[in-house]
């Protein structure tokens, strides 16, 4: 009954939309970020990405943060937060950079703050009254750690102004929790990802950084990004250039293949129980197969196989993913009038097995990938119609029409999320709000340097557990060339 209520309303909502927008009484929204705004909003949302062995000689906490601040100064992309609404989250713009260091208890409570501000936009507030507003922010992050996301940096700052008197100790307040946030993590386990229910940014800044000092004078760079105002591809693209400008420490070797990690997701009121699964994979037999399987079909691919269609091809066939409808996340370049954006090229392998060997009908599969791919980078894909028309409904109407619309989401968005970015180390998947029930996988760059001699990637897996159960044994067993 609620869906079809919510799918009369969506309808109506849409047709007025349309007509607004065609009127030019409406401005045309961004179908990806509109999306993001209301589905990429939770902390399970959130992506990571990391910087190993950095250069520059041992730093102190607050050097390290100065001189991290300094290059995130010259990043365009560094000047946004965003702002939680009842139904959406927006992207807003900001005047500065400021990074707020951190230090942490090993129970999560939060021990001390330090901000380093931008020296261009002084606070228009005293030192006195900074060091009233530290404190009643620690109070106020402390007493809110299990609060979910979207609500909790309103109450933090609920929290400042009743207990502080000092004029513009809320605004304040409010670059703080706008701002990227940095600790430093004693964990000794290098490749280990930082304990999300630990290390959690308390407000509404882009950035949480988790560093780790080595021995060797070099630091490790685990960097979480807010899925709303940003993507994967640019932000891995900015890791690139902030590893060009610090400098790396001699080679940094990861695990060999087969060591394996499980961390648990924080636990938050209305959010999705995760996991996150990493682990170290020898990718070495399917680059090799998909250099085999182009000089093989020369002639008839319309194009060369792309990595993430060949590793779905095989992931369809392991113990756990039969049957399932994949996304494979692409980077779409900046259009006219369209911004760089992200879509999915949303197949089902299954549907194009013929028996016999493993890759009969595998042809037919690669081309029709290539096919929707081609439809991915000319903005036509199905995905992207709807997200346009989801991007002329009010956000609430938005979110439950997606939300009720199971069967939907499920052909148009897929069930399993496979991104690939081809310069990052530990890439850590991203989840939405809703939808990839069957999980996420993010794998970085399939050549780094192992500890045994050989290379290997690493890979990531968010979902509930029960769901993502068994993923990694079948994603080894899929990296089998025979």
């Amino acid at each position: 009954m609620w869906r079809r209520i919510v799918n009369v309303a969506a309808g109506a909502c849409l047709a007025v939309g349309a007509i607004l927008q065609w009127l030019g009484l409406r401005k045309r929204r961004d179908p990806w970020r509109a999306a993001a705004g209301i589905n990429l909003r939770v902390e399970s949302a959130k992506f990571t990405l990391t910087a190993f062995g950095l250069g520059g000689g041992k730093h102190a906490p607050v050097d390290f943060a100065v001189k991290l601040r300094e290059f995130l100064a010259g990043e365009k992309l560094m000047y946004v937060a965003v702002e939680n609404r009842r139904s959406c989250t927006k992207a807003v713009p900001l005047r500065c950079v400021d990074i707020t260091l951190a230090e942490y208890a090993e129970t999560g409570e939060l021990l001390e703050i330090e901000p380093v501000l931008d020296p261009k936009n002084a606070p228009e507030i005293d030192a006195a009254g900074r060091g009233k507003v530290h404190r009643a922010l620690l109070r106020a992050i402390n007493s809110t750690q299990l609060v979910p996301v979207l609500e909790r940096p309103d109450e933090i700052l609920r929290i400042v102004g009743s207990g502080c008197d000092e004029r513009n100790a809320v605004v304040y307040a409010k670059r703080l929790l706008q701002g990227a946030f940095l600790a430093f993590d004693r964990n000794g386990d290098r490749f280990a990802p930082p304990d999300p229910a630990i290390f959690r940014h308390p407000g509404t800044g882009l950035l949480n950084f988790t560093v780790r000092s080595q021995a060797d004078g070099s630091t490790d760079l685990w960097m979480q990004v807010h899925h709303m105002p940003v993507d994967g591809a640019p932000m891995q693209e900015l890791l690139d250039r902030l590893r060009a400008r610090f400098g790396v420490v001699g080679e940094v070797r990861f695990p060999a293949p087969g060591e394996t990690r499980k961390t648990n997701g924080p636990r938050l009121r209305g959010e999705r129980d995760l996991v996150i699964e990493t682990g170290s994979f020898d990718f070495t037999g399917l680059l090799e197969l998909r250099k085999k399987l182009n000089e093989k079909y020369r002639g008839v691919l319309s194009e060369g196989v792309a990595i993430g269609a060949l590793l779905a091809w095989r992931l369809a066939h392991q113990c756990g993913f039969e049957g399932i409808n994949f996304a494979i996340v692409a980077d779409v370049p900046k259009g006219v009038a369209d911004p760089r954006g992200v879509d999915f090229v949303v197949i089902r392998p299954g549907e194009y097995f013929r028996g016999g060997s493993e890759d009969a009908g595998f042809v037919v599969y690669a081309n029709e990938f290539s096919r929707r791919l081609a439809l991915v980078r000319a903005r036509q894909s199905r995905t992207i119609r709807t997200m346009k028309k989801t991007a002329l409904l009010p956000a609430g109407i938005a979110f439950l029409g997606t939300k009720l619309n199971a069967g939907v989401r499920e052909r148009v968005f897929g069930t399993c999320g496979i991104t690939i970015l081809k310069s990052a180390e530990i890439f850590l998947a991203p989840m939405a709000r809703v939808g990839f029930e069957r999980g996420f996988l993010a794998i970085g760059n399939m050549r780094l340097p192992s500890q045994d001699g050989g290379h290997v990637g690493e890979v990531s897996i968010k979902g509930e557990a029960n769901a993502i159960a068994g993923y990694l044994d079948a994603l080894r067993k899929a990296l089998i060339a025979e």
